[in-house]
């Protein structure tokens, strides 16, 4: 009887193990999938075009993809358990509109906002936000979509920028046109006069003042022609660096303006980008004529190369080279700002108002970008970013 008892529970026992080995695979098999389905949805996180940030009933980050990472600029791991709020600043301010929506009862609320990022830049994004909704009906939290419009809207400005300028490019050239030959016979017929001219010398000095105005008409209506024309460009791989320099070398602030010190940081390894060559040192000496124009007294003049990723031109193109120009002038007011890359908008009084309307045309034609930013009393930094070659 106990041999017989025996045999039953040592069968029991085997059956028990079989038993217990085939939940055990169950359960590794079950964990494998689980496993596999985590690491599914979080390729399918990362690999989304939207940023995608899901939070609880507190409005606290409970889940972020990538994508979100990189527009709201917060590494994803930081961000777990922090309040949205944090990461959402407007230009001005925290982004409440964005933020009333967040606590909105509402479904679904779709919309637009600007951010403000690290160093003062700015990113346009639109959102929209879903409720989560408890099995019970109750508010469980909401999920934000956001899409960076950055690079859209600029390529619209660009776009409207390039046709404003078609349009008073047409207009200029064909002023120009019938404003250059009249010029052209009231010149010659000055300096004929002037020549034959026997006059007392009153009335000499009246007509060679005449012939000077007439110069400068003349100045500006071919600077009004070169500008109506297209950007030709030969655009070839260049050493960043080699430009600058080439440029800095024209310019000769110690014969002029003995009190102005240059200061060139300048890229190591030289960023290579893609440009033409004299245009792009045009680009360099007006914005660098600009500056030592802004400090008649003396001041500094910064000039520094080197690489950046961000910014309305590079958010979609990768690393960007740039170019900043800085002075330690009077700065540029903000009426005055509003208008710097307008067409013939000038505030010197022999300026044609074409030198930085240029600039940024020859930058636009290279796939690049200028910006400014200034304030009164301390100066002004221009940074033009140009796209490197292949990634350079």
């Amino acid at each position: 009887m106990k041999e017989k008892d025996t045999s039953r529970l040592r069968a029991e026992n085997i059956l028990l193990k079989q038993q217990l080995q085939a939940y055990q695979l169950r359960r590794a098999q079950a964990n494998l999938q689980i496993l596999q389905l985590v690491e599914f949805n979080n390729r399918v996180l990362g690999n989304l075009a939207l940023g995608l940030v899901a939070l609880d009933a507190k409005g606290l980050i409970s889940l972020i993809n990538q994508r979100a990472a990189e527009i709201l600029e917060c590494p994803p791991v930081h961000a777990k358990g922090k309040p949205l709020s944090k990461y959402l600043v407007e230009k001005g301010g925290p982004a409440k509109g964005l933020l009333r929506s967040l606590q909105s009862r509402l479904e679904t609320i779709r919309g637009e906002a600007t951010l403000r990022l690290a160093g003062g830049r700015e990113r346009l994004v639109s959102y929209d936000i879903s409720t989560l909704v408890s099995p019970q009906g109750g508010r469980e939290g909401s999920i934000l979509l956001l899409a960076d419009l950055t690079r859209l809207r600029e390529q619209e400005l660009r776009l409207q920028r390039q046709e404003q300028l078609a349009s008073v490019g047409r207009l200029s050239a064909d002023i120009a046109h019938q404003v250059k030959n009249p010029l052209a016979g009231i010149q010659s017929l000055l300096q004929v006069s002037l020549g034959r001219l026997a006059a007392e010398p009153q009335v000499k000095a009246n007509l060679e003042m005449v012939l000077e105005e007439v110069r400068k008409l003349d100045r500006l209506v071919s600077d009004t022609l070169r500008f109506a024309r297209p950007v030709a460009l030969d655009a070839q791989p260049l050493a960043l660096n080699e430009v600058v320099i080439e440029a800095l070398g024209l310019v000769t602030p110690g014969s002029s303006l003995p009190s102005i010190r240059v200061e060139r940081q300048l890229a190591l390894p030289s960023p290579l980008v893609l440009a033409d060559r004299s245009q792009l040192r045009e680009v360099i000496l007006n914005l660098v004529h600009n500056a030592l124009e802004s400090m008649p007294k003396g001041g500094a003049l910064g000039v520094r190369t080197g690489m950046q990723k961000g910014g309305k031109a590079a958010e979609a193109k990768g690393p960007m080279a740039f170019i900043k120009v800085k002075d330690t002038g009077a700065g540029i007011p903000a009426s005055v700002a509003a208008h710097i890359f307008d067409p013939f908008f000038t505030t010197k009084p022999k300026g044609s108002g074409l030198g930085l309307p240029t600039c940024r045309r020859i930058v636009d034609s290279l796939g690049g970008n200028i910006e400014f930013s200034s304030k009164p009393g301390r100066g002004a930094l221009f940074t033009v970013l140009l796209p490197v070659v292949g990634g350079h």
